[in-house]
C-alpha cells in the first residue's frame, strides 16, 4: 500500500527566477537608463553639431541685411524708406540717419555668421515670432536680438516682412 493520503497527493513546486515585482522594477529601471541615455545623446548631438546655426542661417541673412544697411547713409535711407514702421520712432529720414550714424561704430563688429549653441546658451542671442490677432487682421511679428562682445544689443522688430523697429542699446 502506499503511503500517499488526502494531504500528501501534491507537491509544492519550487519556484524559480524572480518574483513579479521584481521584474516589473527591473523593467522600469531599464527604461529609465535607456531615457536618460538618449536624452544625454540626443543633447551631446545638439550641442556638437551644427543643427542650430543652419536653422538659424535665414533669419540670421535677413538681421544682417539690416545691420549692413544701417553701415552706409545710402543703405540706411533706402531701408528708412523701404520699411514704413520706422516711420514711428523717427519721423524723417534725417532722423533715422542722425540716429544710423550713432549706431554704426558698435555695428562694425557685428558677426557674419549664426551664433553657436555655445553663445545661445550664455544668453547673448534671442528669438521669437508672434501673432497679433486684432480688428483689421492678423499680423505676424518676429524679432531678434544679439548682444555684441563690447556689449552693446542689437534689437530688431520685423512686422510681415518689414523691419518695425531697430534699437541699439
Amino acid at each position: 500500500m502506499s503511503d500517499a493520503g488526502w494531504d500528501t497527493g501534491y507537491q509544492e513546486l519550487e519556484r524559480r527566477g524572480w518574483p513579479l515585482w521584481g521584474k516589473i522594477l527591473m523593467g522600469c529601471a531599464i527604461s529609465f537608463v535607456l531615457l536618460v541615455a538618449s536624452c544625454v545623446g540626443f543633447g551631446y548631438w545638439i550641442i556638437n553639431s551644427d543643427f542650430i546655426p543652419k536653422k538659424l542661417e535665414g533669419r540670421w541673412a535677413t538681421m544682417l541685411a539690416v545691420t549692413d544697411a544701417l553701415q552706409t547713409d545710402e543703405g540706411a535711407a533706402e531701408l528708412y524708406r523701404a520699411n514704413p514702421g520706422l516711420h514711428v520712432a523717427c519721423p524723417t529720414e534725417g532722423e533715422f540717419l542722425k540716429a544710423a550714424a550713432q549706431w554704426r561704430p558698435g555695428l562694425a563688429e557685428f558677426p557674419r555668421t549664426p551664433p553657436t549653441f555655445k553663445e545661445l546658451d550664455k544668453g547673448d542671442f534671442n528669438m521669437g515670432w508672434q501673432r497679433h490677432v486684432g480688428v483689421p487682421g492678423e499680423t505676424n511679428s518676429f524679432e531678434m536680438s544679439y548682444r555684441l562682445s563690447g556689449g552693446k544689443m542689437v534689437r530688431v522688430r520685423w512686422e510681415e516682412d518689414k523691419v518695425a523697429e531697430i534699437e541699439i542699446r
